[in-house]
């Protein structure tokens, strides 16, 4: 009897573990659709909107994470900090930041000393634009950047880079995604100084430093003199 008792405790452990697991991959793809849907806005000149579905979209998240309290608590606090900011442009881009903070938060699941990575599927893309094209060349392109996204050497597919105008005001974003070898291009950048931010959903097998997702912390930045520009991002794990 105890055996069977010890047994149901231990089933109710696990189910409960795999429920927290897939609570944190649904809130964090919901953030992703949310932060792409965002970054539209700010990108159409419109950072209050922008602002708004970031602040509303982390709101909605924080109530899924009761397994989570001090996920929860970190999500209440920054809002809250950010929320007092003049410039609405600066709280939708703090707001951008705490949620590709959130997510990285999400794609782990501590297990004491260790750190099991969540894999999280990529976006889903329309099946004519599977067929992944060959990394693009400068000769190819009349303008923009082009290049390749490396960690410690390898080529990173799927990951999402933004480049952000340093010294605008207010700042704009420009993405992308890469290829399956890695290539990735943007057409839009004008000549000016940006930084760099890179995340990757494939987290499983690409664990991208946080510290290249955070305009804090990242130390990809650019000044772009001449077009078409060949750029590639050489990220390294510590």
């Amino acid at each position: 009897m105890k055996v069977l008792t010890i047994l149901l405790m231990f089933c109710a452990v696990v189910s409960a573990e795999e429920e927290s697991v897939k609570t944190d991959i649904l809130a964090s793809e919901s953030l992703r659709d949310i932060h792409d849907r965002g970054a539209k806005l700010y990108n159409d000149g419109d950072p209050l909107s922008c602002y708004r579905m970031f602040q509303g979209g982390l709101e909605v998240a924080a109530r899924f994470l009761k397994h989570r309290p001090e996920l929860q608590k970190r999500i209440a606090e920054r809002t809250q900090k950010i929320d007092v900011e003049q410039s609405m442009a600066k709280k939708a881009f703090l707001m951008h930041e705490l949620i590709e903070e959130v997510r990285t938060e999400l794609r782990k699941k501590s297990t004491g000393s260790k750190v099991e990575v969540v894999d999280i599927p990529p976006r889903n893309v329309p099946d004519q634009q599977k067929k992944t094209p060959m990394v693009p060349q400068v000769k190819d392109v009349d303008q923009g950047v082009v290049g390749k996204l490396l960690l410690n050497g390898k080529p990173i597919p799927k990951a999402t880079i933004w480049y952000v105008t340093l010294g605008a005001n207010p700042p704009r974003v420009y993405q992308t995604q890469t290829t399956e070898q890695g290539g990735y291009q943007i057409k839009e950048l004008a000549k000016g100084n940006y930084l760099v931010l890179v995340t990757s959903d494939s987290a499983k097998n690409y664990a991208i430093p946080a510290e290249y997702g955070l305009a804090s912390s990242t130390p990809l930045k650019f000044e772009l003199k001449d077009f078409p520009a060949k750029i590639d991002l050489l990220l390294n794990t510590r």
